[in-house]
């Protein structure tokens, strides 16, 4: 399970994904944050309540989605060797375990 989120933009609906079109095995380990938006706003930046703005367009398999950044990742994390290991080597020395515990 990968710890991967989007609240920070407070848009309902928002979720962590690849880009459209692209196979989960040749996405970035950091996926960004889309949104469904309407067709008749394709082409167009939208802006949410929460002050939060992303640009809509139509993607190949006919959605229409809305980017609105990278998602929100902790640094420490498990989700490949490179990075579990230098979140065990961090609580190891104890610098700064606590941001892993919380």
């Amino acid at each position: 399970y990968e710890f991967v989120f989007c609240d920070s933009y407070d848009v309902e609906g928002a979720a962590p994904s690849c880009p459209p079109n692209v196979l989960e095995t040749s996405c970035p380990n950091r996926k960004d944050c889309y949104v469904g938006c309407e067709s008749a706003q394709a082409d167009t930046w939208i802006a949410y309540d929460s002050g939060a703005t992303g640009y809509c367009a139509k993607y190949g398999d006919g959605s229409y989605l809305a980017r609105l950044g990278e998602s929100d990742q902790p640094r420490h994390h498990f989700d490949d060797f490179f990075w579990a290991f230098i979140t065990i080597f961090q609580v190891l020395t104890g610098e700064n375990w606590n941001e892993v515990m919380y």
